[in-house]
């Protein structure tokens, strides 16, 4: 591969966890313009991986879909198994994001079912725990909590641990739907998502976990400790559609504090 396109490539996916969201999209873009002129399969495949992984964790379905389209087509054509399996477990949870739920989910337990076959776990963290996600909007919250457990199983015995702050706040998501009345335990999975990400330098999975328990604090009648999760995780943030939740964050800043005014101690 041409490791200048593929560094650069990586370097998008890590500066996004490190908050710069659109010094991400430039280095995307610059990637998959110099892949595409290079006309280099692998090169090509390589970063149409990335840009579509980039697109899963920012939740933007459409994009996502249509590079997962590319790198599937791609890879099929050119016998890349290993593109061709993490391609079809993108484009599952893109389908199933924007409404084809029955599809997308079937094709992405079908892929994680493939990837395991080839004994490629480098994903199986992140879209098991998508899939957990997906799963449990629907009525199975049991499986989806079974898998997100199971995720950050894979992840320990892999070591791969970048997406441990992203798992833990979908996490804190189902439990909080599984315990509407109890929240103790979807607090404390927001609380760990936090501490792992200050940990990891992971600021923008820092930001989505904060904007969680924020919410939840707030809407338990807990205004104070809303402001003191949410205040720190914006800092250094700018509204960007790169980011909506970015403009989410603050206006529920500005709301906690022009109804309840908290003041330092």
């Amino acid at each position: 591969m041409d490791s200048g396109i593929c560094a650069t490539a990586y370097l998008a996916y890590v500066t996004w966890y490190a908050g710069e969201v659109e010094r991400a999209r430039d280095l995307i873009e610059e990637a998959m313009r110099r892949a595409v002129d290079s006309g280099h399969i692998p090169t090509l495949a390589n970063t149409y991986l990335f840009k579509s992984l980039l697109e899963t964790i920012r939740d933007d379905a459409e994009p996502t879909l249509r590079d997962a389209e590319a790198l599937v087509e791609i890879a099929g054509k050119h016998g890349l198994a290993l593109y061709l399996a993490t391609g079809s477990l993108v484009r599952g949870w893109a389908k199933a994001r924007l409404g084809d739920r029955e599809a997308g989910v079937t094709e992405l337990r079908h892929a994680l079912a493939k990837s395991d076959e080839q004994g490629n776990r480098s994903s199986v963290p992140l879209f098991e725990g998508l899939l957990a996600g997906l799963v449990g909007k629907g009525e199975s919250l049991a499986e989806a909590v079974t898998r997100i457990e199971g995720a950050l199983s894979v992840a320990q015995q892999t070591g791969q641990h970048c997406t441990d702050a992203f798992l833990q706040r979908i996490r804190g998501d189902l439990l909080l739907k599984a315990n509407l009345g109890n929240p103790a335990r979807a607090e404390e999975a927001y609380l760990v998502a936090i501490g792992i990400a200050q940990q990891q330098g992971a600021r923008s999975f820092g930001l989505l976990a904060a904007l969680s328990l924020a919410r939840l604090y707030q809407s338990t009648g807990r205004p104070a400790d809303a402001h003191a999760i949410l205040a720190p995780a914006l800092e250094d943030f700018s509204p960007t559609p790169e980011m909506p939740e970015i403009a989410e964050a603050q206006a529920l800043l500005a709301a906690i504090e022009a109804n309840a005014p908290v003041r330092p101690e």
